[in-house]
């Protein structure tokens, strides 16, 4: 228990960073609570940010979701807390928040690789493969000797033809029983 006197919020404050990065999470998170509680603004957005990932540390995601809201409300435009939105609802199997997450942070930082090799993973795995394929085309540009992209790109490539071979092939199905039946 400090003191509490005009440096009391300074005090929290470093006691839940020393917390946080002594990985006593439970404790750092009570810190947080605290500093946040008191309304203090100078620390206040890397306090959610460090909140939301002890949180996750400790698997205690429907906190974090809170946490994140919270935090998002008061700082909107926080990059790292909208990294970690989406990696949370991708962990949890929430796609379209992800999503969600994910256009919000691509208006913030549009050329922040990390978000842009995510959407293309997420273009990829929804079967959008005509957006994701730039995106993979763009990175390999960049690093040709990465072998994930190389596979990333490769099976892209081969899933866009797989779907085009089928399109042609439902064309041609349509037009043939079109001209047997009349």
């Amino acid at each position: 228990e400090f003191m509490r006197n005009q440096n009391y919020a300074t005090y929290v404050y470093f006691a839940a960073i020393g917390a946080h990065n002594a990985r006593e999470f439970e404790n750092a998170i009570s810190f947080f609570q605290e500093y946040i509680n008191l309304g203090e603004k100078a620390n206040q957005e890397a306090c959610y940010v460090n909140w939301a990932k002890d949180l996750d540390r400790l698997e205690r995601y429907d906190e974090e979701i809170n946490v994140l809201d919270e935090g998002l409300m008061n700082y909107p435009t926080n990059i790292e807390m909208l990294k970690t939105s989406i990696s949370l609802y991708t962990k949890m199997h929430n796609i379209e928040k992800a999503q969600e997450m994910l256009d919000r942070a691509l208006v913030v930082s549009p050329n922040d690789p990390s978000l842009l090799f995510f959407k293309a993973t997420m273009d990829d795995e929804n079967g959008n493969f005509a957006d994701a394929l730039p995106i993979y085309q763009k990175f390999y540009a960049s690093d040709s000797t990465d072998m994930d992209i190389k596979k990333r790109l490769a099976i892209c490539y081969y899933n866009l033809a797989c779907v085009q071979i089928n399109e042609r092939n439902k064309a041609k199905e349509g037009n043939l029983i079109k001209d047997l039946t009349q």
